[in-house]
């Protein structure tokens, strides 16, 4: 187990050791089981941080509870969650699908509630034997389309790099599409490793455009470092009308402050689960207790840890539980103010709302 320093309000994350018996834990155990070294350490960090903020609000409204991390980059961390208590019933994480696949086969998921930070879970496992808290490429999906609809958008393109990303998404959000009610969906594809061939690619599927049912606006399922080369091609065919949709790929590319030329993305979206620029007052909570503890500014990942706590501490499962049980709890709990993008559950299935963003300036807005 990790085990931090103290924090001034008297929350830190607690130490334990697996032995035989149950582990002992002061105050109500939130579990979080993530991997506190190698590459994800970084990432791993910032939700415990997230999750010692919401703790230490707990304990001064008079909850007391106690912040338990466990690192997954350990041999035994399975056995260890094993030995918590018998109130830990519900564990954050883990977020590598390979945790996962341990939890699932030693049967720790059939003795906790497991939240995953996964964007899904193995064939009918969510809702069943885990959830998720966190986006999946639905979410993504539904989330554009939601937004474009009320545009009054009912054609769509889908223009996707021949590689397994960008054609899972692409049938996904063809898929949706047609279930939300679309009237016409237009697919074509590129060679992601031919850049001289993109702009015949985009003439091609310009041609498909000249029919009875105009696309309006266009999927763009790749990384945002190939629009600079792919977008251009559509003005240059004078058609710059569409709007033109990205996934997750376009914030992980515009993070780091990229250059965005405004001709080009007026009418161009993404979604995303954190708005720093419009923060709820939840994500403004979390943001004074972080700067209080001298920690690094709000983001996506203290959020999630932020809201995990709260959720678990909202949620009464106790031992003896059913998914049905949880499920239930779930439903119900999901109406607290959230610092990310708010999730809701029906039936144990995690549907998240995402903000949507537009590339501008030196990044995003």
């Amino acid at each position: 187990l990790f085990a931090g320093p103290p924090k001034e309000t008297g929350i830190g994350v607690s130490a334990a050791t697996a032995t035989s018996g149950a582990t002992s834990v002061s105050g109500r155990p939130v579990v979080l089981a993530l991997p506190m070294s190698g590459q994800y350490a970084a990432i791993s960090s910032k939700i415990v941080d997230g999750a010692r903020v919401a703790c230490n609000e707990l304990s001064s409204s008079g909850k007391k509870v106690s912040l338990v991390v466990v690192d997954t980059g350990k041999p035994d961390w399975a056995a260890q969650i094993d030995a918590l208590p018998a109130d830990a019933t519900i564990v954050g994480g883990p977020m590598r699908r390979a945790d996962y696949t341990i939890a699932k086969s030693k049967g720790l998921t059939s003795r906790r509630v497991f939240l995953t930070f996964l964007p899904g879970l193995e064939g009918g496992d969510e809702g069943r034997v885990a959830w998720r808290f966190f986006s999946s490429a639905r979410d993504q999906v539904d989330s554009l389309l939601q937004f474009t609809s009320r545009l009054g958008i009912a054609n769509y393109a889908a223009f996707y790099p021949q590689e397994n990303y960008g054609q899972r998404m692409a049938e996904l959000f063809e898929a949706r599409a047609k279930e939300s009610g679309a009237k016409n969906i237009v697919s074509a594809s590129y060679d992601p490793g031919n850049k001289s061939g993109w702009t015949v690619a985009v003439n091609d599927l310009l041609k498909a455009n000249k029919g009875n049912a105009p696309f309006k606006a266009i999927f763009l399922p790749d990384s945002w470092k190939n629009m600079d080369v792919i977008v251009p091609n559509f003005f240059y065919y004078k058609e710059t009308r569409q709007v033109l949709m990205g996934t997750s790929l376009w914030e992980q590319g515009l993070a780091g402050g990229s250059f965005v030329s405004g001709q080009y993305y007026n009418f161009a979206i993404f979604p995303g689960a954190w708005n720093a620029d419009q923060p709820s007052s939840a994500a403004q909570k979390l943001q004074n207790g972080l700067s209080a503890a001298g920690k690094p500014p709000a983001s996506f990942w203290s959020g999630l840890g932020y809201d995990f706590a709260r959720m678990a501490a909202r949620m009464d499962v106790r031992s003896g539980w059913t998914p049905d049980m949880v499920n239930s709890q779930l439903a119900s709990a999901s109406s607290m103010n959230w610092s990310v993008a708010p999730i809701n559950w029906s039936r144990g299935i995690a549907a998240q709302k995402l903000f949507m963003f537009t590339p501008k300036g030196k990044g995003f807005e």
